[in-house]
């Protein structure tokens, strides 16, 4: 009799048009450089210190078996206050993020 194979604990892996996707938790140092950008943009010029937020994201392929698209989950955090935003295909959720920052959510 086989003797049963022991579980891994790797994240998987999924390669789509060589851009390779991790379904694990990502940081803000892991984001597209324009959205690094303008999230810093946001918080200064609304007086807030980028650092004092932590940012992470998961990513996901959803979609049917022909047509799949990236879809991101932004997670930012400022004290004990944390929101999510929908990233990917065609959204951008600093714009999302700069209306909360306006509206004071994060103070």
């Amino acid at each position: 009799m086989a003797e049963p194979k022991a579980e891994s604990n790797r994240c998987a892996t999924i390669v789509l048009d060589h851009v390779e996707t991790e379904m694990a938790n990502k940081t803000f140092d892991d984001l597209p450089r324009s959205e690094q950008e303008d999230f810093r943009t946001v918080c200064l010029d609304a007086g807030l210190a980028p650092d004092a937020f932590t940012v992470s994201y998961t990513e996901d392929l959803v979609g049917a078996d022909d047509v799949k698209v990236l879809e991101r989950e932004v997670m930012v955090s400022f004290g004990n206050i944390t929101r999510g935003y929908t990233a990917g295909n065609g959204t951008h959720w600093t714009v999302d993020f700069e209306d909360d920052v306006k509206s004071h959510v994060f103070v």
